[in-house]
């Protein structure tokens, strides 16, 4: 009897999806490493498995990179499509060249997911009639905000509930059934069509706004009594920008925050935000914030039980209270996180005595103090630039490991950049 290896004996359907994570979430096409193609070519077995496995080829990333003048690479994309058979489609299109779309668009009511980026400056590829009944997720950047365009092609798309924006210049505009969103996020977009467009989306569950970078003018009037009211919002991601348009939110489900390079502006906009919601969040991530900033958020929120904070990787000399042994002075207070059950700090420019640190959290661990929540979770990563030896890692994971080995989940580390 031959010998059969025991990854042949496997059953087709445990080898296909081993295959699955080989291939990952993408594949380019043409493919430049990886992907099916590659399996296929081991042995008989494994290419009648990866030509039957219909998955394996529903997700693809198209480029630049290949020349699709080639009628070769025209063909390669149709068969390739072929072969995902009925599975649904995840498409990844970051092009110039509109030669691919009428292929692509064949298979549009497969459509699943839908990232690509519109060159305004010729004729939208998808005809208007195109059907898009499976879409779910669509994400469109327009690298041109100068050229007049409308996009229409995706206001029929009854599953579609994730949609990115991306550079949408005020001459341009994209027809879509906002009213049944739950998740949106804008970027580089003018605070008036921003607003315009979540005035027609009252179903939002996640929202996340980031005009840091804006390229178009966000100085039109807007009323200010115009007041949106979104029921069903739990989580708020906000970089800096015109933080104005705050001040027409009302969120009572808010839970989670994530704020990225926010200013004394933006946040005594969102803690008037807070008190007009009525609102408790659980949840905050601040990114590149200030220290003074940053702690006015956390204590705004009591009921913070999770808090990540991550610093600039290079820092210049930080003021006394940009420390984080101020931040462990904070939490040595009662009032101050009382709810905090889970901290992350990343690339921290400042080192910290062991002592103080390691009596911090083992006040908080144990959770003897009245009112305030056992910290089971710390993760503390200190940026390369911080200058701190491997002895002074070692000597802080020394004077806490008494606090792992009773159970706490507890992370020590330094970034290597």
């Amino acid at each position: 009897m031959a010998f059969i290896p025991p990854v042949l004996a496997l059953p087709p359907e445990i080898t296909a999806e081993i295959f699955s994570h080989y291939v990952g979430t993408s594949t380019h096409i043409p493919p430049r490493s990886g992907g099916p193609l590659v399996l296929a070519e081991v042995c008989t077995r494994w290419r009648e498995i990866c030509l039957s496995t219909c998955s394996l080829w529903a997700s693809v990333s198209i480029d630049d990179r290949c020349n699709w003048n080639h009628q070769v690479n025209l063909l390669l994309l149709q068969r390739w499509m072929a072969r995902a058979g009925n599975h649904l489609l995840d498409l990844n299109i970051w092009m110039r060249s509109s030669s691919p779309f009428p292929i692509l668009s064949q298979y549009s009511s497969r459509w699943r997911s839908l990232r690509f980026r519109l060159n305004a400056s010729v004729p939208f590829p998808f005809p208007n009639g195109t059907r898009v009944l499976a879409l779910v997720r669509l994400d469109i950047t327009i690298p041109n905000p100068h050229v007049a365009v409308t996009v229409t092609a995706f206001r029929e798309a009854p599953s579609l509930r994730e949609v990115l924006l991306s550079s949408l210049g005020p001459s341009q505009s994209i027809l879509l059934p906002f009213v049944q969103l739950t998740f949106l996020r804008l970027w580089r977009i003018s605070l008036q069509q921003c607003l315009d467009m979540l005035k027609e989306t009252p179903k939002l569950e996640v929202l996340s706004v980031d005009t840091a970078t804006s390229r178009h003018s966000s100085l039109q009037f807007v009323s200010p009594t115009l007041s949106m009211v979104f029921p069903h919002l739990h989580t708020l991601s906000f970089c800096t920008g015109s933080s104005t348009v705050l001040d027409h939110f009302t969120l009572p489900a808010l839970e989670t925050l994530k704020l990225t390079s926010f200013k004394g502006d933006g946040v005594a906009r969102l803690l008037e935000l807070a008190v007009r919601s009525s609102c408790s969040p659980r949840s905050i991530a601040v990114w590149f914030m200030e220290y003074e900033m940053s702690y006015r958020c956390f204590r705004a929120f009591p009921s913070l039980e999770k808090v990540e904070i991550f610093a600039y990787p290079c820092s210049p000399e930080p003021c006394d209270g940009c420390t984080l042994a101020s931040l462990v002075n904070l939490l040595n207070k009662d009032d101050f996180l009382p709810a905090l059950c889970e901290m992350k700090i990343s690339h921290c420019p400042t080192e910290i005595s062991s002592s103080v640190l390691a009596e911090m959290l083992v006040s908080r661990w144990h959770g003897h103090r009245e009112g305030v929540a056992r910290l089971k979770s710390f993760h503390l990563s200190f940026s390369f630039s911080a200058g701190i030896g491997s002895s002074a890692i070692d000597e802080l994971r020394g004077r806490v490991r008494p606090l792992k080995e009773a159970g706490m989940d507890l992370v020590i580390e330094r970034t290597p950049y």
